[in-house]
């Protein structure tokens, strides 16, 4: 009982730590913007006309409704864990999730979520059956400008090693998670590169 108080309060800490933000996040269709693929990411554009360095930024992290709990990882885990790595790696790349006077809005949709099948994995991994995915859609917006000045499609799909490390166990969830970190570690990157933050 202890253990799950001390991580409620850990989240509840770190989500109002990070500047998770759900007004302004007006949906935007990103395929107007012409997505091209990228070093990090499955597809990325970005506004070459843009000058400012949006480093303090305020999140939106949503899900869409075909995205529902797995049997060994709910939605609000995957989230949590999510927003911890985004966290890390924006900070490492010169980001900053902020409370007050955020310059940019950054707006991450989770299209699709699945930990895949175990079994498939372990019989024909190596041709990518029973994978996991985590699908996001997102965009990089300028409050102050009011324009979108970057839009990305990411797309992570693991069969964990041809399915040799489902032999012990089902790590479906294991493979979600670890998605989501080379996502926001790609992301990150990206974004980076895209405004020459050094």
């Amino acid at each position: 009982m202890k253990q799950i108080l001390f991580a409620l309060l850990i989240s509840i800490f770190f989500m109002s730590s990070i500047g998770v933000c759900s007004e302004s996040a007006v949906p935007v269709d990103i395929d107007q913007y012409k997505l091209k693929p990228s070093w990090h990411l499955k597809k990325y554009w970005y506004n070459k006309d843009n000058s400012k360095k949006l480093t303090d930024l305020s999140l939106s992290l949503t899900m869409s409704d075909s995205v529902g709990d797995q049997p060994g990882i709910a939605l609000d885990e995957l989230k949590r864990v999510f927003l911890d790595y985004l966290h890390t790696h924006f900070e490492k790349a010169g980001f900053r999730f902020v409370d007050k006077n955020p310059r940019g809005l950054l707006v991450l949709n989770i299209t699709e979520m699945t930990q895949g099948d175990r079994t498939k994995r372990i019989v024909a991994g190596e041709f990518g059956a029973g994978a996991a995915k985590l699908f996001i859609d997102g965009y990089l917006k300028d409050i102050e400008g009011g324009i979108v000045v970057a839009a990305f499609r990411a797309r992570k799909k693991d069969a964990g090693d041809a399915g040799l490390r489902d032999v012990s166990q089902d790590i479906g969830p294991t493979l979600v998670k670890e998605m989501s970190e080379k996502i926001s570690r790609n992301l990150s990157k990206e974004l980076r590169r895209s405004m020459k933050i050094r």
